[in-house]
């Protein structure tokens, strides 16, 4: 892998780093920095050290779940199934690093605390459907518990990238829509999930359909971003799910 050698003012050559870029910080994207500050000691033991750039409009939950959307949209596993960490059962290369799952996270007073979350209310349970914002909220713990590890350097830019581009060297380059360049990478990640499409032909001609009789027509997305204003109080409505 290219590192980037740093100096002393005397020129004396001091850290060597690796350099990678992280876009997307939703649950993939954090999966994989949750593994690279896990294995940063076998780069340390070779006399180099790890910088990890995350880029994300939102550093820790990412858009889609983001901790401050509606309380009522629900995700679709259950809390004890959800988690970001290892444990003795994953088959992989890597050190285990345990850490909480979704619900044993919710349920832990100290933990609660430290995101804020009221003291003392109950948590959806092992077998419960938690809330997308308290998935949310647990991504963005799960970022500062990985910050607190202390393995790699993390620095998170609250931007989107807009620009990917190789270099001389064989390295990369990311360019960020407020004009920050990150270069020298020696490795860069697209964790993007679930991005802004399109419509597509067959979408395009319902919502033609709906509107040219008067109907609302919402084709798939997010549903924290869904405009739900057309929608009167008691009026008669359809969900189609497609496999």
């Amino acid at each position: 892998m290219p590192t980037d050698a740093r100096r002393r003012d005397g020129g004396e050559r001091s850290e060597v780093w690796s350099e990678v870029c992280v876009i997307g910080s939703g649950p993939r994207g954090l999966s994989l920095l949750e593994r690279l500050t896990a294995s940063a000691g076998r780069l340390r033991a070779r006399g180099a050290r790890l910088r990890v750039h995350l880029v994300d409009p939102r550093p820790g939950s990412g858009h889609v779940w983001r901790s401050d959307q509606s309380e009522q949209l629900l995700m679709n596993t259950v809390t004890s199934q959800v988690t970001l960490f290892t444990d003795d059962s994953v088959r992989m290369e890597g050190p285990v690093v345990p850490g909480p799952s979704l619900h044993a996270w919710a349920a832990d007073p100290h933990t609660r605390a430290q995101s804020g979350l009221p003291a003392g209310e109950a948590g959806p349970g092992a077998d419960g459907y938690p809330t997308r914002a308290l998935f949310g909220r647990y991504l963005e713990w799960v970022l500062r518990s990985l910050v607190r590890r202390g393995t790699a350097e993390i620095v998170t830019h609250a931007a989107r990238a807009v620009r990917l581009d190789d270099e001389p060297d064989g390295r990369q380059r990311v360019r960020l829509e407020n004009g920050t360049v990150l270069g020298g990478l020696d490795a860069v990640v697209l964790a993007q999930g679930h991005l802004p499409v399109s419509p597509t032909p067959g979408e395009a001609a319902l919502t033609s359909f709906a509107r040219d009789r008067g109907l609302l027509h919402l084709p798939p997305g997010n549903p924290a971003d869904a405009v739900l204003d057309g929608i009167e109080p008691g009026r008669t409505s359809c969900c189609a799910v497609s496999a």
